[in-house]
């Protein structure tokens, strides 16, 4: 309504501004209206802008479960800068992800670590595709890349989640590694969900090489911290 009153006289929003606007539409779950406004975008701004508003109607796209038009539109789809051509990337894996294109799938993961190491997308990636590969009960794959995640992304959320799978996957394997990595969940990790079960299964490791006196320390600490929590009524 002001830019109708004020005509050549209304003073445009800023690119960052506009394109926040549409980033809230999609945090707001709001993707038909968010996707409009990124057309929009990608055809009025420039720069790195212009290409992160092009990128994100793709990612509206697979919002939207429209997979396969994101899929095309985001492999047809030049970027330059390089924010965007990570973020590109990361969809792409995950539409490939969603139409079952396994290799297209680890292969945009890898290039994406290749290429764009550092970025919040490669961690995305590498959680995704973890989970990937948890889901498909594949240990050797998956545990690769939660490994790689905790390595490069040791404080992001991802990683609390990522270690834990690990520490675990070492128990259900007998590894010599499962008290370690229990170990270093707590250290690392403290105010983790999993924190009383690592305490549990650690306790349940001492008992099981006879350090009965460990044992109990450990449960007792789960049942006088913890009296509410599922591990600590097993420790009970």
């Amino acid at each position: 309504s002001l830019r109708a009153a004020l005509g050549p006289k209304y003073p445009g929003a800023p690119a960052a501004l506009r394109l926040t606007r549409a980033d809230r539409l999609v945090a707001a779950g709001q993707y038909t209206a968010a996707r409009a406004e990124y057309r929009a975008l990608s055809t009025g701004l420039k720069g790195l802008a212009r290409e992160q508003a092009a990128v994100r109607i793709g990612a509206c796209d697979y919002h939207l479960k429209a997979d396969l038009r994101a899929w095309r539109g985001l492999q047809a789809l030049v970027v330059k800068e390089p924010d965007a051509a990570a973020e590109r990337l990361y969809y792409l894996a995950a539409c490939a992800r969603r139409l079952k294109k396994a290799r297209e799938f680890t292969d945009l993961v890898t290039r994406l670590g290749r290429d764009h190491p550092a970025v919040r997308w490669h961690e995305e990636a590498l959680f995704s595709a973890g989970n990937y590969y948890f889901l498909e009960n594949e240990p050797i794959e998956y545990q690769k890349y939660y490994r790689t995640l905790v390595e490069r992304f040791p404080q992001s959320p991802r990683a609390v989640q990522a270690h834990w799978k690990l520490a675990w996957r070492a128990y259900l394997d007998k590894s010599d590694q499962a008290r370690r990595l229990f170990e270093d969940h707590l250290r690392l990790y403290p105010d983790s969900p999993q924190a009383t079960a690592a305490v549990y299964w650690l306790a349940r490791l001492a008992q099981g090489r006879s350090d009965l006196v460990a044992a109990r320390a450990l449960y007792q600490r789960l049942v006088s911290a913890y009296p509410h929590y599922y591990h600590a009524l097993l420790a009970g």
